[in-house]
């Protein structure tokens, strides 16, 4: 499937036909409750507002292992 966005191609449909035949894994830090305020941009919210209603959310606790990590790595 190629879903390269032309001008020509309808932005609105576009993300409603990415998130319904495409597998899609999202991790992130970014709590699902996010302002819409940080993403201004039509299509970056048409995605996330699929996303998140359709994900299976698992908060977590604690620090960043990343940060973990990169603390004992440099120890």
């Amino acid at each position: 499937m190629d879903y390269r966005v032309s001008y020509k191609h309808s932005l609105r449909q576009a993300p409603d036909d990415f998130i319904g035949q495409v597998a899609a894994q999202l991790i992130t830090d970014v709590p699902a409750n996010i302002p819409r305020a940080l993403l201004p941009e039509y299509i970056a919210d048409a995605i996330l507002d699929r996303l998140v209603h359709q994900a299976h959310k698992l908060p977590s606790k604690g620090e960043s292992m990343r940060k973990t990590n990169a603390q004992s790595s440099a120890s």
